[in-house]
């Protein structure tokens, strides 16, 4: 009887884990910085719920987003990122945003050393 509770607890768990992973999904999307306080704003600004990782690269302007699907869309992440003041490929940030950045990440204008 333990040895069949046993084995029902396992292929349950062995049923239900890939299930609850395949929920996760990791997107790359083009975001416009400068600099190291752009990359801490641009990865602040994505941490709504449902978003596991955020992570910006300023070489080459990407930033990588895992998240859950369920819980979260892409473009609302896209739209935080744009409240924060950074343009991505798919929405650019309002001008007011944009202007309340500080001198080094006025992306838009110039650039500074990364």
């Amino acid at each position: 009887m333990k040895l069949i509770s046993l084995l029902v607890v396992f292929l349950l768990s062995a049923l239900l884990v890939p299930a609850f992973q395949s929920d996760i999904k990791q997107d790359t999307i083009g975001v416009r910085g400068n600099c190291a306080m752009c990359k801490e704003r641009i990865e602040e600004a994505c941490y709504v719920p449902g978003v596991k990782k955020a992570t910006w690269n300023a070489n080459n302007q990407t930033l990588v987003v895992i998240y859950k699907p369920s819980k979260v869309s892409l473009q609302k992440i896209t739209q935080q990122v744009a409240i924060a003041g950074h343009d991505s490929d798919s929405l650019k940030a309002n001008e007011l945003s944009y202007k309340n950045l500080p001198d080094c990440c006025t992306y838009r204008t110039k650039s500074c050393s990364k």
